[in-house]
């Protein structure tokens, strides 16, 4: 069976996103910055169908991000220290010790059981007493590759790398994804394309 993009296991399952263009060309450099070695020119071309990666997409192109600070460190550091969890009305220390969870707390979704969970500090400190929220500019990797292009809402990221085995590698499943060849994963399918390109930009040459 022909299953038609992005490494889904159903023939009608959306992935979430398409590859409308892959391309890399091999070349290789001159004789400066000790070459002559071998590179590839990227060309990907894509477009996001999934609402939550057109989301995570809008926050790697945001020209800021909202980043989470404690301006105090001796109070982060106690803070973080005296973290402890709870599921429903048992603290998970007493869950490790042999306690079971209270069935009356658990949450039940599409035939499974969920417990809540609450993150809490052991001496009442509170997040919004430690923490303060900033903004610098976007950091995130994808941010300087992609380039959002209206007029056909797709995306385009076209880079020079390196010719290494890893990125090799990463070429090979991106058209393994382009071709719809199935990979079975846990990981949302449009998370495992966006991860993918993420890790080609640690690559760039």
């Amino acid at each position: 069976m022909s299953i038609t993009q992005g490494l889904t296991e159903t023939e009608n399952e959306d992935p979430g996103f398409e590859i409308l263009h892959l391309s890399f060309r091999k070349k290789r450099s001159g004789n400066m910055y000790g070459g002559p070695v071998d590179y590839y020119i990227g060309n990907i071309v894509f477009r996001l169908t999934d609402e939550d990666a057109k989301n995570r997409m809008k926050y790697i192109l945001a020209e800021n991000e909202k980043v989470r600070v404690a301006p105090d460190e001796e109070l982060h550091n106690k803070y973080y220290d005296g973290l402890h969890f709870k599921f429903g009305s048992k603290d998970f220390d007493d869950i490790v010790e042999g306690d079971e969870l209270d069935e009356e707390d658990a949450i039940e979704e599409d035939g499974q059981k969920f417990y809540p969970l609450e993150i809490l500090n052991k001496e009442g400190i509170k997040e919004e007493d430690v923490f303060i929220y900033g903004y610098r500019r976007n950091m995130n990797p994808l941010h300087d590759f992609i380039t959002y292009i209206e007029k056909f809402d797709c995306y385009r990221m076209h880079e020079y790398y390196q010719d290494t085995p890893v990125v090799r590698g990463i070429i090979e499943y991106l058209q393994d994804m382009k071709d719809g060849k199935p990979n079975p994963s846990r990981v949302l399918y449009h998370e495992q394309f966006l991860n993918t390109l993420t890790n080609l930009c640690w690559w760039w040459d």
